[in-house]
């Protein structure tokens, strides 16, 4: 029996998602593109009532007309200025009754742009197209295309240059010194070599109501929003899209979207268009557990994002990419392993960091520790950027079936500069206090901390011994640690080595107790799979399609840069930069409703 006439029958009646993909003889794995048509949350049953049995035509009657809905108040968001600036009118849903701007509110204030006109301004030399596109491609590990590297070549500046000129975004150039701190995430030589110290990431200065990082861009973002005077509905979740005409066949094309609201469902007609920017899918338990390969511990997205755009998209023929993927990092789980939403919007008091509840190791491996498993193993370089750190997780062992690498056991000395975790006090303040928090481990020797946290003790001698040795020659024969400029110039210690005191800014030995372990877990900051878009930011079908009217950006989409994050932002970005590509080529376009006469 064909496929085609299995999907027929399929359809007829309600499957679980397994037996759909039995009976089509599709793949169980998560990552499979278009599998997941069915996914429960797709159904029927859990839409709007008012769009059970339209999506071959149009509502009985709109309840509200306008020419682009906008889905999401996060990074999304130039999407709607761009359509606004161009006469449009827009309209915003926000899923969330009270809270604008997503989970950019809680970024680091930080967006990627290779080349801006602020670091141009500030005197940096211009990286040659040409490399920073090698960079790209080194970062996306072929889980992109050459179009959407292309895509955001061309439209980093230009998008930034938008926020700061025409929308009042108070931008500056991220790092005015010669340090190339947090700025390249990964070793490439070619940048390393002459351009490390030029920032491919742009930051926001202090907003006038006093918030500052993420909540600065957040303050902005809404201030462009007043400012055009574009309507923002709280509470209202796109939940449906409605398509008039046949996805199945693509002889249609999205004409608005079903929402959800306090008092009830309602139909809004997008004479334009729909642009989805509703986030990833963290808070979906189900897509969590079918598409992410390895455990997820907690994750800093807010608890909105329940992948609403990609299951509506999916329901029109949306194609997925990269759907295994996130955005990686270890926490500090200081208020227990089971809390899974680590930024809660109810401790948001404007502050960074307030609305944490398990801390973000943005820089672990900072000089003077090193990070061990439960057989006293290290078990990837201490120091490189948080996303490539959180890849070591991953590794499934085949004998003892289980996670080799979860837990992870950060050890250190009194030496160890940093904190333990984002917002955290730092190690020399702590011992000032004379106070350790329950979740950092003392102990007098290597043996004890091992005796203690459950490590083995034989391995984890053994471990400590070669790592010191290592120091002792400035060269890490097991991981690299102390060659890439994030390792060298964010987690280690060149006046260290200046004096002589050290050979590598990240080696330094572990010798004189006492000795302080930290549990570190597995999570994202947020995932990094979705639909499928190209270079104007349409949303393709999984044969390759345009769908006509219907745009997406922020993690909805799959990641531009796919496996990869290269700089500082890039989280931003994917929403900044693609939110400027759709809203300005959405105004491209012409009515449905002048098409149809």
């Amino acid at each position: 029996m064909s496929n085609e006439k299995k999907r027929e029958e399929l359809g007829s009646k309600t499957i679980s998602r397994r037996d759909f993909l039995r009976n089509t003889g599709l793949l169980a794995g998560g990552a499979t593109i278009g599998a997941s048509l069915l996914l429960t949350g797709c159904s029927n049953e859990n839409a709007p009532a008012s769009a059970v049995g339209s999506k071959l035509g149009l509502p009985e009657k709109w309840d509200k007309e306008v020419d682009v809905v906008v889905l999401g108040t996060g990074s999304i968001i130039p999407a709607a200025y761009k359509a606004h600036d161009a006469g449009l009118k827009v309209l915003i849903l926000e899923k969330h009754p009270t809270y604008f701007g997503g989970t950019t509110a809680w970024c680091g204030g930080a967006v990627s742009c290779p080349n801006s006109t602020l670091a141009i301004k500030a005197g940096k030399p211009e990286i040659p197209r040409e490399i920073v596109k090698a960079y790209l491609e080194d970062c996306a590990d072929g889980q992109s295309s050459d179009e959407l590297i292309e895509m955001m070549l061309n439209n980093y500046v230009p998008a930034i240059d938008y926020l700061i000129n025409d929308c009042d975004f108070d931008m500056k150039y991220y790092n005015p010194s010669d340090k190339p701190s947090y700025t390249i995430y990964r070793p490439f030589s070619e940048i390393e070599k002459q351009y490390a110290g030029v920032c491919a990431t742009i930051g926001m200065n202090a907003h006038p109501d006093g918030s500052t990082l993420g909540r600065a861009f957040r303050s902005a973002q809404k201030d462009a929003v007043e400012a055009r005077g574009i309507e923002v509905m709280y509470g209202t979740a796109g939940k449906k899209l409605i398509y008039a005409g046949n996805p199945t066949s693509g002889d249609g094309e999205v004409v608005g979207v079903y929402a959800e609201t306090k008092s009830g469902n309602i139909a809004i007609k997008a004479r334009y268009g729909v642009i989805i920017g509703t986030g990833g899918f963290d808070h979906n338990k189900e897509m969590v557990q079918h598409y992410l390969p390895a455990p997820i511990y907690s994750t800093c997205a807010i608890e909105t994002n329940t992948g609403d755009g990609h299951i509506m998209a999916m329901e029109v023929g949306a194609d997925l990419r990269n759907m295994n993927e996130s955005y990686r990092v270890a926490f500090n789980m200081v208020e227990g392993t089971d809390v899974y939403q680590a930024s809660d919007v109810s401790r948001d008091n404007g502050t960074y960091g307030s609305e944490e509840r398990s801390r973000v190791f943005t820089a672990p491996g900072r000089v003077g520790s090193i990070i061990v498993n439960k057989y006293g193993e290290r078990f990837g370089n201490e120091s490189c950027s948080y996303d490539l750190f959180g890849r070591n997780f991953e590794k499934y062992d085949t004998g003892n079936l289980e996670w080799r690498n979860i837990p992870g056991y950060l050890i250190c000395d009194k030496t160890y500069p940093g904190n333990f975790g984002s917002g955290l006090e730092t190690m020399s303040v702590l011992l000032k206090k004379g106070e350790l928090p329950k979740w950092i481990h003392k102990f007098d020797t290597i043996e004890e901390l091992a005796d203690g946290m459950g490590i083995n003790k034989n391995n984890l001698l053994a471990t400590v011994s070669r790592y010191n040795g290592f120091c002792k020659d400035g060269v890490d024969l097991d991981w690299n640690r102390g060659v890439g400029s994030w390792d060298q110039f964010t987690c280690g210690d060149l006046a260290r080595v200046k004096s002589g005191e050290l050979k590598n800014p990240c080696l330094a030995p572990l010798k004189e107790g006492p000795f302080y372990c930290v549990e570190i877990h597995p999570g994202m900051l947020q995932t990094k799979g979705g639909l499928v878009i190209n270079k104007n930011a349409q949303v393709l079908n999984v044969r390759g399609e345009v769908i006509p009217r219907l745009y997406a950006g922020s993690n909805t989409i799959a990641n531009p840069l796919g496996r990869g994050y290269g700089w500082a932002g890039g989280t931003v970005a994917n929403g900044y930069i693609v939110g400027y590509v759709a809203g300005g080529h959405i105004a491209t376009l012409t009515p449905w409703e002048k098409e149809k006469k």
